[in-house]
């Protein structure tokens, strides 16, 4: 059996079980694996997102990066991935996705992805994570 990221061969065994770890850096990433039987090669791919925060009480956004740009389709939108996780130890109640002060997605899970469009220009991007009687932190750019 063969693992690969994004497209790179990171993980071959003999075996029909994988027993390892694999280290993904922060953002989206392809990982297929391929394996061979007396018919032939077969595989299967998936999409994973790999966002981790270890500081209690935070909300840390791992993509777009601070002044990262985005190419528009024909002058018009673009369209970004955008990806944060919170952390506590407290109750947990969700996460929210501002764009320029304008509440955008709500969710009850620590890890929020989204796909947004936004027109040209910059934007503020602001995320806040909450807690059960409070904001956990409250982190934005432009």
């Amino acid at each position: 059996m063969q693992i690969y990221i994004d497209g790179v061969l990171r993980f071959v065994t003999p075996d029909d079980r994988m027993a390892g770890n694999l280290h993904l850096d922060t953002g989206t990433h392809r990982i297929t694996a391929k394996a061979w039987d007396d018919w032939g090669a077969f595989s299967t791919t998936t999409i994973v997102t790999s966002c981790s925060n270890t500081v209690n009480r935070t909300v840390k956004i791992c993509t777009p990066q601070n002044r990262e740009s985005f190419q528009s389709r024909l002058g018009g939108p673009a369209e970004f991935e955008f990806v944060a996780v919170a952390a506590t130890d407290l109750k947990f109640s969700g996460i929210q996705l501002y764009i320029d002060g304008f509440l955008f997605n709500t969710l009850s899970s620590k890890l929020l992805t989204v796909t947004a469009q936004v027109h040209i220009g910059e934007h503020r991007i602001t995320v806040k994570g909450w807690g059960k009687h409070r904001s956990i932190l409250e982190f934005g750019y432009c």
